[in-house]
């Protein structure tokens, strides 16, 4: 049995104390995601991480993070001001 498929009402027809019903739980239903495919033409940040090493790709997220999180906090400040 796999947790990525709902078990087929089929072999889920047991009956008796703690059964559970033979419809799939609304967890188990698969969602339908919207893939996005990155490539380095489109994505110059992603062209950066694709090139680094595996051990450094963390502190350079952390980095970006660090600043986006600076600049947003800087236009908050001026859109707040009179």
């Amino acid at each position: 049995m796999s947790l990525l498929n709902a078990p087929s009402n089929s072999s889920q027809t047991t009956s008796g104390p703690g059964s559970t019903s033979a419809t799939p739980a609304p967890a188990l239903v698969q969602e339908k995601k919207r893939k996005y495919h990155l490539s380095a033409s489109r994505d110059p940040f992603f062209a950066e991480l694709r090139d680094l090493n595996f051990a450094s790709v963390g502190k350079r997220l952390n980095k970006t993070a660090r600043r986006l999180d600076e600049d947003y906090n800087v236009y908050k400040v001026r859109m707040c001001l009179p």
